[in-house]
C-alpha cells in the first residue's frame, strides 16, 4: 500500500472518530447547560422542547391536614412533566383516600 493512501486513510478515520466525539461533547454540554439553567432543551433536529421528568416522593403518616394542600400545589405548578409518588406508612386518618383522589392510586 502506498504511504500516501495509508496516510489519507488514517486521516479519514481520525476525522470520523473526532467528529463523533465532538458530537458527543456537544450533547453533554447541552445537558450541562440544562442542569445549570433549568431551562428546557430542544430535541436534536426538532423544535419540540424536552422537559426532563421530575419525580416527587412524598412520605406520609397521618397527614390529612397537609396532603391535599401539598398535592394541589404540585398540580398547579407551571412545570408539567412531574410524577408524584406518595408513600404512606399505615395512615388511619384519610391520607390515602385524599392522595388517591389526585391520581391513579397505584
Amino acid at each position: 500500500m502506498d504511504y500516501r493512501v495509508f496516510r489519507y486513510l488514517a486521516h479519514f478515520i481520525f476525522l470520523c472518530i473526532s467528529g463523533k466525539i465532538i458530537g458527543d461533547i456537544r450533547k453533554v454540554k447541552k445537558r450541562i447547560n440544562l442542569a445549570k439553567t433549568g431551562s428546557p432543551a430542544k430535541k436534536e433536529n426538532s423544535s419540540e422542547i424536552v422537559q426532563p421528568l421530575v419525580s416527587i416522593v412524598i412520605p406520609t403518616k397521618n397527614e390529612v391536614g397537609f396532603i391535599e394542600k401539598l398535592l394541589e400545589s404540585i398540580k398547579n405548578q407551571s412545570y408539567k412533566n412531574i410524577e408524584v409518588i406518595v408513600v404512606d406508612y399505615k395512615s388511619d386518618d384519610g391520607t390515602v383516600q385524599i392522595a388517591r383522589s389526585f391520581g391513579s392510586g397505584n
